[in-house]
């Protein structure tokens, strides 16, 4: 029988401990809210992880950062766009 392993499962403890980081702008950031949710891996509907619930001001900068990179996103090759996500 084959396993599959997602990368992010190599990365993180398997107890579902991983603490997830928001990815802004090129950096990833541990959230600053308080508040936490779980992360399911819907492989097998098990926690692989938490993330930090996104304050306002992480959000308003995430989609600023995004609108700023999507003219030179939307223009790159299909190929070189599939590298950079897988």
């Amino acid at each position: 029988m084959t396993t599959i392993i997602s990368p992010f499962e190599r990365l993180a403890p398997s107890d579902g401990s991983a603490n997830i980081h928001h990815f802004i702008n090129g950096q990833l950031r541990a959230g600053k809210s308080e508040r936490y949710g779980e992360v399911y891996n819907p492989a097998h509907g098990r926690v692989s992880g938490r993330l930090a619930f996104a304050t306002r001001a992480e959000v308003d900068e995430a989609v600023s950062a995004a609108a700023k990179a999507f003219p030179a996103w939307s223009h790159s090759p299909a190929v070189r766009r599939a590298r950079i996500l897988f």
